[in-house]
């Protein structure tokens, strides 16, 4: 509660719980976004934090480390009375532990983040995204550790069927699938080549 004051968010951890029960209750799928390594945290507040989301009926999550980006109160704090930041091996310990305290079928969306270059105050990293990530999965090979495997409990589970994907034609003709799970088709229903070509390939003029 003193980060999420520190930080603005207009609301306590028991708000946040409850918003994530109640949407849940309506069929809402909800993934939860943590910072590691806001200021005046420590690995007990992530691994807590890691403990009382695992504990919720969340679909996924997403993580990051903390960012000081330019021209944000943060980066005027952190000029005026600088405080620790995790470089990419603080980081990567806190995110094994942290990932050690989820459920193991817990699906994780983000383990880093991006800000550009001329924005970014610190941290200030030598590895790329696709080398931590590297990096992070030899540490726990090395060490033997899994997502889960602190819980206590096998999470995991083996599927006992392959997962039917239903092909289902879009309004130009080329198709999508649907996901049960979520309720969603994968693409818009507009037209799948459509949206891959006017989100993704014109923007990133491949």
């Amino acid at each position: 509660d003193a980060t999420l004051e520190r930080i603005n968010r207009g609301h306590d951890w028991a708000t946040s719980r409850r918003a994530i029960q109640e949407l849940v209750a309506h069929g809402i799928c909800v993934a939860p976004h943590v910072i590691i390594g806001l200021p005046s945290e420590n690995r007990e507040h992530w691994n807590r934090t890691a403990e009382r989301l695992a504990d919720l009926p969340i679909s996924a999550i997403k993580l990051h480390n903390l960012h000081i980006i330019e021209g944000t109160r943060l980066a005027a704090q952190f000029a005026e009375s600088p405080f620790p930041i995790l470089d990419e091996h603080q980081y990567a310990e806190a995110l094994i532990e942290f990932l050690r305290r989820l459920p193991a079928d817990l699906p994780v969306m983000r383990l880093t983040t991006d800000t550009p270059e001329e924005r970014l105050v610190a941290p200030k990293w030598t590895l790329s995204k696709g080398q931590f990530r590297e990096y992070l999965v030899q540490q726990m090979r090395f060490r033997n550790v899994v997502q889960g495997d602190l819980r206590g409990t096998p999470d995991w589970q083996p599927p006992t069927q392959t997962p039917q994907f239903l092909p289902l034609s879009t309004e130009d003709g080329s198709v999508t699938f649907w996901s049960a799970a979520f309720k969603e088709h994968y693409h818009s229903k507009v037209g799948a080549y459509r949206e891959a070509l006017e989100k993704f390939v014109i923007p990133s003029r491949l």
